[in-house]
């Protein structure tokens, strides 16, 4: 519910219309555009989150068949307690788009700590006071509900302070809101078949082998971390300027050096995860159950996963590029081709991969005698199992249809932005500092081996990272200076 009305579809339909009344000075438009589309989508989200609740049993059978029993129970019941969670998110995205069109970036940005917080201080005091996996799920599903409820009320308010006074109601006659309306199908349809994508590949991680759908989550976690970073906060404060510049050429400039800012620190991320994701899998989730074999297996999926990290966080802005041109079909009809594709490769590449794992730290073709085939539900492999790698032929097959979809975007919007720069001449000049931090990442890994795993991913993403910056800088990538300026200054004062 959240990605299907949340940030992505108002970003495409809600925000270039509203942002570009803000900055005509029209306020009277801008107040009843702001509080007709607060209506609608309240009404929209509560309502699918009532029907979520009404059919969690149906929705868990048929997203993912392979949960069974107490674990199937568990996963019903948490559904029905965070899915009115999920419309107070997509009313923060709404809170989202009104604040960054008055140039208030920073609490819309901030909100989302106190969802995460609560969840945290929730599992933490539970844990303390030892209570068993299922009853400090259950408190967690609790707490992702007053969480969302809590970030949609740290921003309302300022969100009443800054925008022109909203009125609800909707009139067929305000032509404003007929062309956010006309926007939204699009962007909902586009967001709906990516979202029904991950639901697939959902399904899928659910039948195959041991450790399939953890490690599937897992990688994701680590994986979705740099785009929301480096390329949704770029596309998304860029947005509501873009949606005022009538100037092509400028426009183009701007998108020129968004990409180049994105391409800097997401490509640095692709080389860390690649070459020492290993390392870091292991400082943030070794232990207890998940063990070695886990950290190789997730790394692997995540590293597939990665190779596509690029392509994913340049179309981030790409898409709003078009979004602020008032496209929002085009990119919806690359969605579902980049969909259609990722389905395609993922099952073509899963099914061999599914006969490969990671045991005793290496990779093998276990027998039934080495480790347990069956389906993986939730749970991760743990140190008797193998981590098996179908997972990683969903990832890799994801990671393929992305730069499809990067090709396409570029192609789309060359049709109306003749001297729009193709990102990958960004890319192309971070070449020479990618290569060189990779060769620096292994090195080091093979050089701290012996370290605990904490120790040695700070120390070789710390190296490795600063060698990219400075290679970078050597180079002529102005974007090097964004972390070398402050770290001068930080040195120099001391």
């Amino acid at each position: 519910i959240q990605n299907l009305l949340g940030e992505g579809t108002l970003s495409a339909s809600f925000i270039p219309v509203y942002s570009r009344l803000v900055s005509e000075g029209d306020d009277d438009q801008a107040g009843r555009v702001g509080g007709t589309i607060f209506g609608l989508l309240a009404a929209a989200a509560g309502a699918l989150s009532l029907i979520v609740w009404a059919l969690a049993p149906f929705l868990t059978a048929v997203l993912t068949p392979g949960l069974e029993g107490s674990t199937r129970d568990l996963t019903i019941d948490l559904i029905r307690i965070m899915a009115p969670g999920t419309a107070f998110l997509v009313m923060s995205a709404w809170c989202l788009g009104i604040l960054n069109s008055h140039d208030k970036f920073f609490l819309s940005y901030v909100a989302p700590v106190v969802w995460n917080a609560s969840q945290i201080i929730v599992v933490l005091f539970v844990g303390a006071r030892g209570w068993a996996p299922p009853d400090i799920a259950m408190a967690l599903g609790w707490a992702v509900l007053i969480g969302g409820i809590a970030q949609f009320g740290v921003q309302i308010g300022p969100v009443l302070r800054n925008a022109p006074p909203l009125r609800l109601g909707w009139s067929e006659a305000n032509s404003e809101v007929r062309s956010v309306l006309s926007r939204f199908g699009p962007a909902v349809a586009g967001r709906g078949v990516v979202q029904i994508s991950a639901f697939i590949d959902t399904l899928l991680a659910s039948l195959l082998m041991t450790g399939a759908l953890s490690g599937l989550f897992a990688a994701q976690i680590l994986y979705i971390l740099p785009i929301s970073l480096f390329a949704m906060s770029v596309a998304a404060a860029e947005l509501p300027l873009m949606s005022s510049i009538d100037d092509l050429a400028v426009l183009g400039e701007r998108v020129a050096k968004s990409l180049a800012r994105i391409a800097f620190f997401i490509v640095f991320v692709t080389v860390a995860y690649i070459a020492a994701g290993d390392l870091i899998i292991g400082a943030l989730f070794q232990r207890n159950l998940f063990s070695y074999d886990d950290t190789l297996g997730v790394w692997l999926i995540l590293a597939a996963y990665s190779i596509g990290l690029p392509a994913t966080a340049n179309s981030r802005m790409l898409q709003n590029v078009s979004f602020s041109l008032g496209d929002t079909a085009g990119p919806a009809r690359i969605a579902m081709k980049r969909v259609f594709i990722a389905l395609v490769l993922g099952i073509m590449l899963m099914i061999p991969l599914d006969q490969v794992a990671v045991f005793g730290g290496e990779l093998t073709v276990p027998s039934e005698a080495d480790a347990i085939a069956k389906p993986s539900g939730t749970a991760f492999s743990g140190a008797s199992y193998a981590m098996f790698l179908g997972a990683a032929g969903l990832a890799l097959g994801s990671a393929i249809a992305s730069w499809y979809e990067l090709f396409a975007l570029r192609s789309l919007l060359r049709k109306r932005m003749k001297g729009l720069i193709s990102p990958f001449v960004s890319l192309r000049a971070l070449v020479v500092p990618a290569a060189t931090a990779f060769v620096v990442a292994t090195g080091l890994k093979i050089l701290t081996t012996s370290l605990p795993a904490f120790i040695a991913a700070s120390v070789v993403i710390g190296i490795s990272g600063f060698v990219y910056v400075l290679v970078a800088f050597r180079s002529g990538v102005t974007e090097a200076r964004l972390v070398l300026g402050p770290l001068r200054k930080l040195i120099w004062r001391r």
